[in-house]
């Protein structure tokens, strides 16, 4: 629901616009009331007069849809609310005059009286009464208990003001649910024929059908077609003529193919209007506990269906105009296709629509001047954003399209980007000029980023079978002339479901399956990183051949075929060393030149030279060119991107797994001999010197499908390269001309030493044990090296790779999902400083279950407030005497205190945070625990425990593992093993302890190895 930010003498005033009170009066009563008009004070005091005001109210609303459909900008929000605002109040009023009857005029209320039981200024201090709006979150249905709490305020400030009055003396005052009830079926009947002639009204109330269907699949309306017809009715008028160009722009774009190359022959892409389809959403109100960044958060809200409906209701809504909406989705779920759309079918008429791709405007501008030279853009024409203004009066939707990529091109100045957004848009309204905000990102950086309370945020959800199957329609009816082609059955898509539930990867799927000489889709082995490898295969090859002018036989082929992937390679490299989805001409060619000096010259086109970087990435599929002016502007004006960033990603992480695989081979060769070897790493050290590869979304995920893909001896010998090229990096320094990033001693050494620990764990699912990573003399020690990557990499890139894996024991482990926690506590753990551990998990525990402060959290029983300082006092009070690496005798006893208080205290529920902390101890301490006492605390924790996520199920996990006794007594520890995401990890843990127990050791490795599999 909205709150309406018009009082209601404001609404009426607004509603009343420049007409005559008196005519208004005189029409709405006959002529009766101009007999006493003259002695009418006020506005409100029509109401003294047998209450012939709300007459002139219901004339009023019916006198509102034709100026609302008239006006435009800020007025036109305005109306909107007024309209509502009064619809209610004249609800309330007539609905007391049906109980009072004659006797309501007696009561001669002034005008501030009436204007205070509208506000409901009898109701406890600091609460004021406003009717809330119906809006794309709630629709009219949803809407209807905030209105009828607005109108029971009502009635409590009437009955105050009339309990003193002499006229009110033996009038009986109906009950609060009488009159409500009555009012609310007037507003009911009132909202419905308003929404005959006010499409805002209609359009809410359409809302409902939604959400009373959520969990049946509707039919996805056409490219949103809806939503233009929908928008175009809300106003009458011609579009603005400073605008129609951007209009032309924008919608020029439905009919351009969905991929855009012409490097693909034989294939035809559908347009933007044949092949998108309309994506399933999630949807939330941003509160306190919003953890927007987090999937498994994600998995627990609902799914929407009607992704039209919710964009035409939030488009017309008064509350638009105040905070930005965010859509979220992950790399290729058709985020900035959906802009494309959206830009396309939102009416001139009604709005100004302009599209700003964030990659390609500068970060550091004001979010007005980022408009500006959107449109620039867009029309080849400059105008300011006042002039822009003056000659639009629509309202203007700004799509801010790709924030993720100014966080990593800017890092932690983008952090409240969203926050600038909403007052750029606050600022704006007070100046006359309403504007809505949609901003998209990738959900990865929303963790990083301030979103304020309020804040709508909508994320876009995979494509279930339906969905693949209208995409299929419209992929085989595009190519059904073209010589050979195979019609694609959407069974053959969904059977690899992950890859075809997002847009980008279902259209490489079908590029893949066009190709006669590739297998089936039904290969069950077809994962993400080899479709991939297969697609850059084949382009690759048919490039090269292209442009080959003679037969230059099958070896020189493949050497130009490996030159192209090596350059593309290089291209791949340039945008993710500079944090960047694009890179420009010049700082490509001398990246180029950096790493590959020996490459042969360019050629020359009508006497201008080829760039290098030009001929590195000309024609090619995945790479698209942005320039400014024609192909005789200078160089540096000329840019580079890849159609997707995952594309760059997969190139980072094969070029990365490729060198080290040769170094690995060369450092096997090198160990038969009988002296030391030493391995040429100058081009991985280079490439890998300046970012962690966990600064992109799906590099490290790709990295490790491929070594995973790798036989064992080879994954073993890549862990032993990596650990051993660990060991020696800080030995040394090399000195390059490829300078992506500005030379930095600390920083090359961290983000080497950072990348080196990564591919030693992708090559392992045991982990890396800290001891032959870092335990030769000449080995730098963890916590060196912890401090190292804490000073020489970038605050925001250290969250995520501190995220991407702990130190579980004696080794480091790989995380299967990011960490949720602050990137301190993961460098404590990684130090294996138990103690600051301890501490820095209890505060954010206790602010995970406080928000700061515990009283603010009703929420919160006694119960798990008792329990979580229970906890956090076992935490920071274990081994308080330095130097103890068991447990004191008062450390046990406060074990016992705690399971006597939890068996006095059956059956009520801890809180997820305070059992997470608790595991945590419980894992440290199990060894050296009385086994009784242990059993207690289990018996009395573990009914409550798996609710929680992997921070509680990993350690319960690894004490079951280490105590296999534990689990007879409580089977539901055998869900923690199973659930913990590390199978080959546990299995070895299992293997070592198997003497406790052999019998439940067997049944624990066999169902370990069944869940790998």
């Amino acid at each position: 629901m909205a709150r309406t930010r018009l009082s209601y003498p404001e609404a009426v005033r607004l509603l009343i616009g420049g007409e005559d009170p008196l005519t208004l009066l005189g029409r709405a009563t006959g002529g009766a009331m101009l007999l006493v008009a003259p002695f009418a004070e006020g506005l409100l005091s029509w109401f003294d007069y047998k209450g012939e005001a709300n007459n002139v109210l219901r004339e009023l609303v019916g006198r509102a849809p034709a100026r609302i459909r008239s006006s435009r900008g800020r007025r036109h929000y305005e109306l909107i609310e007024a309209a509502h605002t009064v619809l209610a109040v004249s609800s309330f009023f007539d609905a007391l005059q049906q109980y009072i009857g004659d006797r309501f005029e007696d009561l001669r209320l002034t005008d501030e009286e009436r204007e205070r039981i509208a506000r409901g200024e009898t109701l406890p201090l600091g609460v004021r009464n406003t009717v809330p709006m119906p809006d794309a979150m709630t629709g009219f249905e949803g809407n209807l208990p905030a209105v009828k709490q607005a109108l029971s305020a009502m009635h409590t400030a009437f009955r105050g003001f009339t309990m003193g009055l002499d006229a009110a003396q033996g009038m009986t005052i109906p009950a609060t649910d009488a009159v409500v009830g009555v009012a609310l079926r007037l507003y009911r009947e009132r909202y419905v024929r308003l929404a005959v002639d006010v499409p805002e009204f209609g359009i809410w109330s359409q809302l409902d059908e939604h959400a009373a269907t959520r969990a049946a699949v509707h039919r996805q309306t056409e490219t949103l077609t809806g939503l233009e017809r929908r928008l175009t009715a809300i106003m009458d008028g011609a579009a603005p003529a400073a605008v129609r160009g951007l209009r032309q722009h924008y919608a020029a774009g439905l009919s351009r193919p969905l991929w855009r190359s012409d490097a693909l022959k034989g294939l035809v892409f559908p347009t933007v209007e044949d092949g998108f389809v309309s994506p399933r959403f999630r949807l939330v109100v941003c509160g306190k506990d919003s953890n927007l960044g987090d999937e498994s958060w994600w998995r627990g809200q609902a799914i929407g269906y009607d992704l039209e409906k919710f964009l035409t209701g939030h488009l017309v809504a008064p509350a638009s105009t105040q905070n930005p909406l965010v859509i979220l989705g992950h790399p290729g779920a058709g985020k900035s296709l959906l802009t494309e759309v959206l830009a396309a079918r939102v009416p001139t008429e009604s709005f100004t629509t302009i599209r700003v791709p964030l990659r390609r405007v500068d970060p550091e501008l004001p979010i007005h001047e980022q408009v500006v030279a959107a449109v620039e853009l867009a029309t080849k024409e400059r105008i300011s954003w006042g002039d822009l203004c003056r000659a639009s009066d629509t309202t203007k939707v700004v799509l801010l399209d790709g924030f993720d990529e100014l966080v990593q091109a800017t890092g932690v100045t983008q952090s409240h980007y969203i926050e600038q957004a909403a007052t750029f848009q606050r600022e704006e309204w007070e100046l006359g000029r309403p504007v809505v905000v949609i901003i998209t990102s990738r959900t990865l950086v929303m963790d990083r980023t301030v979103v304020r309370e309020g804040t709508v945020v909508l994320k876009l959800e995979p494509f279930n079978e339906p969905q693949v199957e209208r995409w299929t329609r419209a992929w085989n009816a595009a190519n059904r002339d073209q010589p050979g082609f195979r019609p694609l059955p959407a069974a053959e898509f969904w059977r690899h479901e992950d890859l075809a539930g997002q847009p980008l990867l279902l259209l490489m799927l079908a590029v893949y399956a066009a190709d006669a000489g590739h297998g089936s889709l039904a290969a069950d082995d077809l994962s993400t990183d080899r479709l991939y490898r297969l697609l850059l295969d084949s382009f690759i090859r048919r490039q090269v051949r292209e442009k080959a002018k003679t037969d230059l036989g099958k070896a020189r082929f493949a050497e130009r075929e490996a030159d192209s992937r090596r350059d593309l390679a290089a291209v791949a490299f340039a945008m993710f060393n500079r944090r960047r989805q694009w890179v420009g001409e010049e700082d490509l060619g001398r990246d180029l030149e950096a790493l590959h000096p020996e490459a042969e010259q360019p050629d020359s086109v009508l006497g201008e030279p080829v760039s290098r970087a030009r001929r590195t990435v000309a024609a090619f599929f995945f790479v698209h060119v942005a320039q400014a002016g024609d192909e005789t502007r200078a160089r540096s004006r000329r840019s580079y991107e890849f159609l997707h960033a995952t594309f760059a990603e997969y190139l980072v992480a094969e070029h990365a797994v490729e060198l080290l695989t040769v170094l690995a081979e060369d450092w096997q060769r090198a160990r038969r001999r009988s002296y030391r070897p030493n391995l040429d790493e100058r081009v991985l050290r280079t490439l890998l010197s300046h970012q962690p590869l966990t600064n992109g979304e799906q590099v490290l995920p790709f990295v490790v499908g491929m070594i995973a893909a790798k036989e064992e001896n080879v994954r073993a010998a890549l862990r032993e390269v990596s650990v051993e090229l660990f060991r020696s990096a800080r030995r040394r320094i090399q000195h390059d001309p490829y300078l992506p990033t500005p030379f930095d001693v600390v920083s090359r050494t961290a983000a080497y030493t950072a990348n080196l620990v990564l591919l030693a764990m992708a090559s392992s699912d045991t982990g890396v044990p800290v001891d032959e990573l870092c335990g030769p003399p000449d080995a730098p020690n963890l916590q060196s090296s912890v401090r190292l990557w804490r000073t020489g990499l970038d605050a925001e890139v250290q969250k995520s790779f501190f995220a991407s894996f702990t130190r579980v024991g004696e080794r480091l482990l790989r995380r299967s999902r990011r960490s949720p926690s602050p990137s301190e506590i993961d460098e404590a753990l990684l130090t294996g400083d138990a103690f600051l551990t301890a501490v820095l998990r209890a505060g954010w525990a206790t602010f995970n279950l406080t928000g700061g402060d515990v009283l603010s959290r009703p929420e919160i029983t006694h119960f798990q407030r008792d329990f979580h300082r229970r906890v956090v006092d076992l935490t920071l009070g274990l081994r308080s005497t330095g130097g103890l690496t068991g447990l004191a005798p008062r450390d046990e006893r406060r074990y016992r205190r705690l399971a006597d208080w939890l068996e006095g205290a059956a059956g009520r529920s801890p809180h997820e945070s305070s059992l997470s902390l608790l595991a945590l101890c419980l894992t440290q301490d199990a060894s050296r625990l009385d086994p009784g006492t242990l059993d207690r605390i289990l018996g009395a924790t573990l009914p409550h425990s798996f609710t929680a996520a992997q921070e509680f199920t990993l350690p319960m996990a690894l004490l079951a593992a280490n105590n296999l006794w534990l689990i007879r007594r409580h089977p539901r520890l055998r869900f923690a093993v199973m659930e913990a995401g590390v199978p080959d990890f546990l299995l070895d843990i299992v293997a070592a302890h198997r003497d406790q127990d052999p019998d439940m050791a067997f049944s624990l490795a066999n169902e370990l190895s069944a869940e790998w599999v």
